[in-house]
């Protein structure tokens, strides 16, 4: 036994019964700690749920949520319209009928009846049916590329969950651990208070730095529980973990210049408001196709009451005609300044989202190259406080450190643990994020 702890019996002896009563009321209160403890630590029963890697849980996102329905179901309104606007080249029936006064007074009127039946076939538009196809093409590919767009947004959201969902169990893991390590020092301080080689508030210590853990533990399972549920959102399926594949922690070649370009070349974005700006464009051409006149090549059938007399007659001819409508007043002008607007609009917007993607991929680039260098430290920081602790682990028994000093130890070892799993998936979702920014993974 060491001078110090040979000291302290010295001195309880001389105490008294009454002296050492809060000590028995500590060894009383220590059950009920450690069941508060085991109580707190019970798994939450929920529904059942099974294990998803990350490349599963991209996949079912990306396939099954309903925006991405939704931008199937734009993308196919556009197909409808680009074939709309291919039938423009063909011929357009339409169907006048009417009815005139023959002329005479009183009961001697006559009333007859005219049917025509034409066919116009357009010969020149001034461009406008070329225009309005390419709109409805630029239309048709910015919601293919709108349905990429969705579908990254999804797998970003799914990246950041998912790793967060890993980096919560694993800081549930390793506070697990240290709660069954703690509870083993508090069962061995217990002993030792018991029989009066340590003082009653070692237990008490122990005890609270075993409910920190514990409270480590819950907070760890709460926000494992928050980021699963938002995995469950995206996914329309129960999560119940997330387990790593061997992809995940896949490295990115330092060559940032060129991974920032491949992004920005595949960015469905960029693409979707490269194609909207094409489609200003051609709106623009087809407003202003508006301002000539088309010619037209017309057959037509002309049935009813006959130019003179009463009897019914029907007349087919062929014409060529020029047709030209501007609209009410000015408003053709003003629907070229309006597309003319939009399209710097789209321009605009475009440059915008340039910027946006390239900071966002600075902001990415940074954070995982910061975690790198931070997460060779923190696993340094690891090794080190475990070897601290081991060493005043045997001290103490040795009697050359204090209770205290083991057990701030043992809660710098957990600190360092849980610092470093927190730098590692942080690095981790980093580099998830600039792979699926980047395309390279699929």
């Amino acid at each position: 036994m060491s001078r110090s702890n040979r000291k302290w019996l010295s001195m309880e002896s001389c105490r008294g019964p009454a002296a050492r009563m809060p000590r028995r009321i500590a060894l009383v209160a220590a059950p009920t700690v450690l069941a508060l403890a085991v109580s707190m630590l019970a798994p939450a029963t929920s529904m059942a749920a099974g294990d998803w890697t990350i490349p599963a849980l991209l996949q079912r996102a990306e396939t099954t949520h309903p925006s991405v329905a939704g931008r199937r179901a734009d993308h196919a309104a556009a197909q409808a319209n680009r074939d709309a606007a291919g039938w423009q080249r063909f011929p357009t029936p339409s169907v006048e009928l009417g009815s005139r006064s023959l002329g005479g007074t009183g009961t001697d009127t006559l009333n007859g009846s005219t049917r025509a039946i034409r066919l116009d076939q357009p010969l020149w538009t001034g461009g406008r049916i070329d225009a309005g196809i390419d709109a409805a093409d630029q239309r048709l590919q910015a919601s293919d590329a709108a349905i990429t767009e969705v579908q990254l947004d999804l797998r970003m959201k799914v990246a950041n969950a998912a790793s967060e969902a890993m980096r919560q169990q694993e800081r549930v893991r390793v506070a697990q651990g240290h709660v069954a390590q703690l509870d083993k020092l508090q069962g061995m301080i217990r002993r030792r208070v018991a029989q009066e080689v340590s003082a009653s508030a070692d237990l008490n210590l122990a005890q609270s730095r075993l409910l920190a853990s514990v409270n480590d533990v819950n907070a760890g399972k709460q926000a494992l529980r928050t980021a699963l549920v938002q995995l469950e959102q995206l996914v329309g399926e129960p999560v119940g973990r997330v387990v790593e594949s061997p992809g995940d922690e896949a490295g990115l070649a330092d060559d940032k210049p060129g991974l920032l370009a491949r992004t920005l070349d595949v960015s469905p974005r960029l693409k979707r408001l490269r194609y909207e700006e094409r489609q200003a464009e051609a709106t623009v051409r087809v407003r202003r196709a508006v301002l000539s006149p088309a010619v037209l090549l017309r057959l037509e059938n002309l049935q009813g009451t006959a130019l003179v007399g009463t009897g019914v007659g029907s007349t087919n001819r062929a014409l060529v005609v020029l047709q030209w409508q501007t609209g009410a007043g000015l408003s053709a002008l003003s629907a070229v300044s309006e597309a003319r607007a939009q399209q710097e609009a789209t321009r605009q917007a475009r440059e915008a989202a340039v910027r946006e993607v390239t900071q966002q991929f600075e902001s990415d680039w940074a954070q995982w190259q910061d975690a790198r260098l931070r997460l060779d430290v923190a696993r340094r920081i690891q090794g080190t406080a475990a070897e601290v602790a081991d060493s005043y682990s045997r001290q103490y028994v040795a009697g050359r450190k204090s209770w205290l000093d083991m057990m701030n130890s043992v809660r710098e070892v957990e600190q360092a643990e849980l610092a470093s799993v927190d730098v590692r998936y942080e690095a981790q979702a980093a580099a998830l994020r600039l792979r699926l920014e980047s395309g390279s993974l699929q």
